[in-house]
């Protein structure tokens, strides 16, 4: 047959017989589009809290779409269809129903001229009509190649309908995207040409470019769609978003026969849908080890890529029904306490199979795994010996419980820390701790609510620790461990506070916290070791540099395993001689580390050598330390000024840069360097990289010393950085053959902020993703006095809200401790009493941290409203006094502060500050004239909040001051039934030597021996004889405190009630 003949014959529709049809033929019967229940195919009896819905791709119909076989020969074997198999997705989310959309997806025959919108649109129709079946359920979309761009552009419709389609939007909790195109897909075209021979084939075929027009690479539609999808779904901390889940494929398909598989020659391999393509900014990002045919196809239960996808699945609905258990108040709780800390463990590599085993197989990490006594963990190592990689394969693998099943059921919870403000404080990590912990177990978020609605959002070190100590001590916590990563990296300040409170911990811990324990691991630096007070833990200390050996060993898995990955991927491969040869020549270096052999790893994958002769002489040239590598690498940049460049703004930033930032960077630098050249500075215009050029130039200036991950720019590892830096103030002059220590510790945030000057059509004020902050913003939090001067000069929006909390600049540098900008800012005109989104000033916020107090002074003078109410009416004075900040509180009261200025549950600031035992400031407002006895809502005093809060000092100072010993509240309570219910011997002993009535009835008509003798507290039951409690006191049903000791088997309470005459009646 002629090639043209063959062509002709390849490309020709298949029938509908055909054991390889390319076109799916639809029978009559079938009506499309359809909404069709896949498990449980009658539908789920009873309530179910998610329904999955799937969207197929381009070409294609269920079940086939989602059905894999045994083989991909004759025959074919067992058939797997992932979502209806009981086996499969069903019974990884128990309880969830599972739909697929269908609809005439084809394009080459029998295609229907609609555009993805008009898909989207369908889909929501149908699910309108069937709107009874998902009516207050969560959504859960899984979209396959093309049928993700349906359910990104269905949410979008449905976000702009005002009406039913708008519940759609609402009810999504979630969206995997199994390699969707969502940026296009460079076999669009071919896809196009296809059917233009196929209409010289036959026009009859009704093949059409309707639907993978806009499906091409840059095409506008697209673009468009993502950014306005990306902005709808993203988690903020005042809204839960959506979560999304990307995956993408990893092996290249020949892109001819993706259009179809019978032409008669190969053509050139591609993926099909590139990572850059098939995932969104600030989401995860999964890779699956497959063509692009089969992302949405498994071979049973035990498939690898199975797992991972549904495991994602399940990770959502989890969450859907932990948020279903919480109300709209402990929601907003946990939205206080996210942070992104999932990305800090990812950018970590996986560990190669048979490696951290070392640590596996120690006996002290098997003791601390099954020994409840044992709760600290600290795992030390040198630069380089692959800790975080082992900290990630304990999170991700569930290592943590391979050597004791019955930790299966602990809530596994992490940080990993990086050397930077944001990354490396201690309250993001207990944030993150926290927020894990509540995600996994919901219940528990009860312990964190009574300081939340104390501080709002702004927690302290010190209460976040109170809170994971008090939740770690329920009944119903289970077992609970949290690792810490990188310890050394984290703020120094920070770190010494949570030593302190991890060491108070171990030494202090009870049969109330058994299940609470600690793995950390860090650098063996000898201050860690001091703050450790590393004597009081010889039993469980565990330092990696004594493992050497054993690591040694497992880095030359390391090197096996990646030479034949390298040796495997080359076109043509390396035979496995050459293959043999590089890996014994590796292993001759001594001091292997994991980092080290990474990097050459990573150099000869970069080699276009492919003989062993070639390969072994560029063996023979590589350094021999991690330094001298780095050294290396930089001495090769493309271009050595952009690369000086690049990693001074690196060095500079607070947090990790994103591509797009670094491009405008890069830009507006250059444009300032070269200012000569422009006539005039209006007439400037940025000429920015696409992303995907901009990250190829990144990688050209900058080789292996950056790593780019969800399009952020990293250094490398933290001895990057060392490497750069210079601790000791003594630099080497640079130069592009030399790059150790040439850059300043502490980098000029100044030089960097040039990227915002003669921004010629730069947005100013845009705003970042995760915390919707401008640049302005950022710069006023960092104290960058110079860029928050440059930017307002600039045109910067001077009260510009963020979208986490909606605080201003003026209210993020009060908060900081920043006086110099927040003067700065109010000169340029920052209103002095802009409310964030609780209604908060920055007074307010000062007031609350206590430690500015030149601050709170600037904005009094500046006209700061002293008595300025929150949402929850309260006042400066209010926060200032529940924190124990006597300074700004004496300030705040100079200045006219009302004393008692009463909240919207009727609490006087004295009420708030005797909570917290703080004694010097309660003194302070009862010299200013405070009510002792005001009474809140409930008809609370402060005395009863200070006697239920066990606050001994300030009971004493509010009972010298007069206050009412038996002041009543609504339900009848007095100061001292709180004593009694939180067994307080001691406050109990001198209420009643105050004059306390022993005898005062509240609920049912019982008295406190009452409340005594149900607790079992005998030592408070003798208390309230000794000063003439009624032994035989009848409540309104008639019981005696005797019935209830008796009834809750309390034996001694019960002898001393006998002892004290108490009268048997025959119902005891």
């Amino acid at each position: 047959m002629a090639p043209w003949s063959k062509l002709k014959a390849a490309l020709r529709p298949s029938s509908p017989h055909s054991k390889d049809p390319e076109v799916i033929q639809l029978p009559e019967v079938i009506q499309l589009p359809r909404l069709n229940p896949i498990f449980p195919a009658d539908g789920l009896k009873g309530d179910t809290t998610v329904d999955i819905i799937a969207v197929h791709g381009i070409e294609t119909i269920s079940p086939r779409t989602w059905t894999e076989h045994e083989r991909d020969t004759e025959p074919r074997g067992l058939s797997f269809n992932w979502l209806k198999d009981a086996d499969m997705l069903p019974s990884v989310v128990k309880g969830a129903r599972i739909w697929a959309f269908d609809y005439n997806s084809n394009y080459s025959h029998g295609a229907q001229i609609v555009k993805f919108d008009g898909l989207a649109v369908a889909l929501l129709n149908f699910m309108g009509d069937r709107r009874d079946d998902f009516e207050s359920r969560k959504i859960i979309f899984i979209g396959s190649c093309f049928g993700g761009i349906v359910v990104a552009e269905a949410l979008v419709i449905a976000f702009r309908d005002a009406e039913r389609k708008k519940a759609v939007f609402d009810q999504t909790a979630g969206v995997i995207f199994l390699g969707s195109p969502l940026r296009g897909t460079k076999t669009a075209t071919f896809a196009g040409w296809k059917n233009f021979v196929f209409g010289i084939l036959g026009p009859d075929q009704e093949s059409s470019n309707t639907l993978i027009d806009d499906l091409k690479l840059n095409s506008s539609r697209l673009e468009n769609l993502v950014a306005e999808f990306g902005k709808l779904t993203m988690r903020s901390q005042t809204q839960a978003g959506i979560e999304i889940r990307c995956f993408y494929e990893t092996r290249k398909t020949q892109v001819l026969n993706a259009i179809s598989r019978k032409l008669p020659f190969n053509s050139k391999e591609i993926l099909i849908v590139d990572k850059v393509s098939a995932c969104l900014d600030c989401h995860e990002h999964i890779p699956l080890d497959v063509r692009h045919a089969k992302m949405n196809k498994y071979r049973g239960p035990e498939d690898p890529n199975f797992k991972l996808v549904s495991d994602r699945v399940k990770d959502i609905v989890d969450m859907v029904r932990a948020d279903r258990s919480l109300t709209g108040h402990e929601k907003k709780c946990m939205q206080a306490l996210s942070f992104q800390y999932q990305d800090q463990k990812d950018v970590n590599p996986k560990r190669v199979e048979g490696t951290c085993e070392w640590f596996l197989q120690h006996e002290k990490f098997l003791a601390w795994s099954q020994d409840t006594t044992k709760n600290i963990l600290w795992v030390t190592a040198g630069p380089g010996c692959g800790k975080s990689v082992l900290s990630k394969a304990l999170v991700d693998e569930g290592l943590l419980h391979a050597k004791n099943p019955d930790t299966k059921t602990a809530s596994i919870c992490y940080y990993f820390f990086k050397d930077d403000a944001e990354r490396g404080s201690g309250i993001n990590a207990l944030r993150s701790i926290l927020h894990q912990l509540f995600r996994q177990k919901p219940w528990l978020i009860k312990c964190a609510i009574p300081d939340y609605e104390i501080h709002g959002p702004n927690f302290s070190f010190t209460t976040l620790w109170d809170i994971l100590i008090k939740a770690a001590s329920d009944a119903n916590a289970g077992p609970i461990v949290c690792l810490f990563d990188a310890l050394d990296e984290c703020e120094p300040s920070n770190r010494k506070s949570l030593i302190n409170h991890i060491s108070s911990f171990h030494r202090d811990s009870n049969t109330s916290t058994p299940k609470l324990k600690f793995i950390l691991t860090s650098r063996p630096y000898n201050e860690l070791s001091i703050e450790f007070k590393v004597d009081d833990l010889p039993s469980i200390q565990l330092d990696g540099n004594e493992m050497s050996e054993y690591i040694g060993r497992e880095v030359d898995l390391v090197i096996t395993s990646e030479i034949s990955h390298i040796g495997s991927s080359r076109r043509p491969p390396l035979d496995n001689e050459t293959q043999h040869s590089l890996i014994q020549h590796l292993k001759t270096y001594n001091n292997r580390t994991y980092l080290w052999v990474y990097l050459m790893l990573q150099e000869i994958s970069r080699s276009l050598e492919s003989t062993e002769r070639r390969l072994t002489r560029l063996i023979k040239t590589i350094p021999r330390s991690v330094n001298e590598a780095y050294e290396n690498i930089l001495q090769r940049a493309t271009d050595p000024i952009q690369a000086q460049r690049v990693l001074r703004l690196i060095l500079a930033a607070e947090r990790p840069l994103t591509l797009e930032e670094m491009n405008i960077a890069l830009e507006i630098v250059d444009m300032e360097e070269n200012d000569e050249q422009c006539t005039s500075r209006s007439d400037r215009k940025l000429a920015l990289d696409r992303t995907e050029a901009f990250q190829k130039k990144i990688e050209d200036f900058c080789g292996l010393f950056v790593s780019i991950v969800d399009q952020k720019i990293y250094l490398i590892h933290q001895t990057a950085k060392e490497f750069l830096t210079s601790n000791n103030g003594i630099l080497n002059s640079w130069s592009p053959l030399r790059w150790k220590n040439t850059f300043a510790n502490e980098v000029s945030h100044l030089e960097a902020s040039k990227a915002f000057d003669r921004k010629a059509n730069v947005d100013v004020d845009s705003k970042d993703i995760q915390y919707g902050r401008t640049p302005l913003s950022w710069a006023a939090l960092n104290k960058h006095e110079a860029v928050v001067k440059l930017l307002v000069e600039k045109g910067a929006k001077v009260d510009a809200k963020d979208e986490m909390c909606g605080q201003t600049p003026l209210s993020l540098a009060a908060e900081s401790g920043n006086k110099a900008v927040a003067k700065l800012l109010l000169e340029m005109g920052a209103k002095v009493d802009a409310k964030d989104k609780y209604g908060r000033t920055p007074l307010s916020l000062v007031a609350w941290s206590g430690q500015h107090q030149a601050i709170a002074k600037l904005l009094l003078e500046k006209g700061a409203e002293v008595d300025a109410k929150n949402e929850n009416g309260r006042t400066p004075l209010s926060w200032a006094v529940v924190n124990g900040q006597e300074a700004v509180a004496e300030l705040l009261l100079g200045k006219g502060a009302e004393v008692d200025a009463k909240d919207e549950n009727g609490r006087t600031p004295l009420s708030w500050a005797v909570v917290n035992g703080k004694e010097a400031v309660s003194k302070l407002l009862l010299g200013k004239g405070a009510e002792v006895d005001a009474k809140d809502g409930n008809g609370r005093t402060p005395l009863s909040w200070a006697v239920a809060n066990g606050k001994e000092a300030v009971m004493k100072l509010l009972l010298e001051k007069g206050a009412n010993v038996d002041a009543r509240e609504g339900n009848g309570r007095t100061p001292l039934s709180w004593a009694v219910e939180n067994r307080k011997e001691a406050v109990v002993k001198l209420l009643l030597e105050k004059g306390a009535k022993v005898d005062a009835k509240y609920g049912n008509g019982r008295t406190l021996l009452f409340l005594a003798a149900a607790k079992g507290q005998e030592a408070i039951a003798k208390l309230l004889l000794d000063k003439g409690a009624e032994v035989d006191a009848k409540d309104t049903n008639g019981r005696t405190p005797l019935s209830y000791a008796a009834a809750n088997g309390h034996k001694a309470v019960e002898q001393l009630l006998l002892r004290r005459g108490a009268l048997v009646v025959e119902d005891i």
